[in-house]
């Protein structure tokens, strides 16, 4: 399996999709969008793995703020 890295994130809908996962996150919001769950979010259904990695840099970031936080604090 080969990775174009020239394919990374070069749609909007890629980005979209990866946008929405991160900003979910923020505020602690369940997922809002279940794989082929909703007809009308085609992007998101076309463009799940993006969503999904959102999400994950989204708490990946929650955990460095909690460690600057700590090591501020402590």
């Amino acid at each position: 399996m080969t990775i174009n890295v020239r394919e990374f994130l070069n749609t909007a809908d890629e980005l979209h999709a990866l946008v929405i996962g991160l900003a979910e996150i923020f505020p602690f919001w369940p997922p809002r969008h279940k794989y082929q769950e909703h007809e009308d979010c085609v992007n998101l259904n076309a463009e799940y793995h993006y969503y999904s990695l959102g999400r994950i840099l989204g708490v990946l970031c929650w955990l460095v703020l909690a460690k600057l936080l700590e090591i501020l604090f402590t």
